[in-house]
């Protein structure tokens, strides 16, 4: 992928570095909330991972990660995407996590019966709205994540 942009780029060093290729997605997948394809190295098997990739700020000292039920227009989120993984990257990792593993967490953990709030503070496993937009967020404890079935973490 010879183009060079700060978003994505230590993901792209990383997996080069692993061995794997990666591949843009089609425009269809990318509307799909698909951001690369890795390759494995032995392609036998053609298995390529489709993976939606999540920068988590550095100053989030929180430890809790955003996730997207509905994106800003009303329309379902990246969570509802067809990306076999959710990409959270942190300063010193990548943390892998099955969408549909963690799809299945969220309707299991958040309160979608409350109504929906419209302060931030307030949005730990809770759906959150941003004043003017139709999006639909929730925060999720990444302590709570990280160890969910087939997850796993890539060292920076």
């Amino acid at each position: 992928m010879g183009k060079s942009s700060n978003w994505g780029q230590s993901f792209i060093d990383l997996a080069a570095k692993k061995g794997l290729q990666l591949k843009k997605p089609t425009q269809s997948q990318f509307n799909r909330f698909i951001n690369y394809l890795l390759i494995g190295k032995d392609n036998k098997d053609h298995k390529v991972v489709s993976v939606c990739l999540k920068k988590v700020k550095s100053t989030n000292k929180n430890n809790w990660v955003w996730v997207e039920i509905k994106n800003k227009k009303g329309d379902p989120g990246w969570i509802f995407g067809d990306a076999d993984f959710i990409v959270f990257e942190f300063q010193d990792k990548f943390l892998f996590i099955p969408r549909k593993t963690l799809l299945d967490y969220v309707y299991k953990n958040v309160d979608f019966d409350s109504p929906i709030s419209s302060n931030s503070w307030d949005a730990k496993y809770k759906i959150y709205q941003r004043h003017g937009f139709l999006d639909q967020i929730t925060q999720l404890k990444i302590s709570k994540i990280q160890d969910l079935p087939n997850s796993y973490v890539w060292t920076k």
